[in-house]
């Protein structure tokens, strides 16, 4: 089998940008998989479109800039938005934050109907009780009820941690 010699392959690269550019589009789809967001897919297709183009006119080497960078941008702009509306609307799908909800976390502090904290996932959280007329000493387990913005709204787990507020 023949092989391109070392000290030549920056060389045989100038005279194959197809390679170039296939490489650069299997590394950004590859790099993808840690983001999950899209962004580097769309890059990734731009690349490779520069790669056939690359394939039809190996010396247009300005050509190929072009067409990368108007399917990237075609890609991110229009393809991106319709694929992120599919997976988001997709059933069961829930964000990162969503998926709080139904988590156990432990009381950093007492918690009231107006503040609190929370450590739930290894994060410290706002929270806040489900009720106006309950209070959630420091230590206690509770459940995620819901979110709100960026408060977690929890309920005791045990109900015999589930306080009047103290007297002011």
């Amino acid at each position: 089998m023949h092989g391109v010699p070392l000290e030549t392959l920056p060389e045989w690269f100038g005279n194959h940008w197809w390679a170039v550019w296939t490489f650069a589009g299997i590394v950004l789809a590859g790099a993808e998989m840690l983001t999950l967001d899209f962004t580097l897919l769309m890059i990734s297709t731009g690349a490779f479109a520069a790669a056939l183009t690359a394939l039809v006119l190996p010396g247009a080497f300005a050509v190929q800039a072009v067409v990368a960078s108007v399917v990237s941008l075609l890609s991110l702009f229009v393809v991106r938005p319709i694929l992120l509306e599919r997976v988001r609307s997709a059933p069961g799908y829930r964000n990162a934050i969503e998926s709080l909800v139904g988590s156990q976390a432990i009381a950093r502090g007492p918690i009231s109907h107006t503040s609190g904290e929370v450590l739930v996932n290894g994060d410290t959280w706002s929270a806040r009780t489900v009720d106006a007329h309950t209070w959630i000493p420091d230590g206690a387990v509770v459940d995620v009820y819901e979110v709100d913005g960026t408060h977690l709204i929890v309920q005791a787990v045990d109900p015999e941690q589930r306080q009047l507020p103290p007297a002011p």
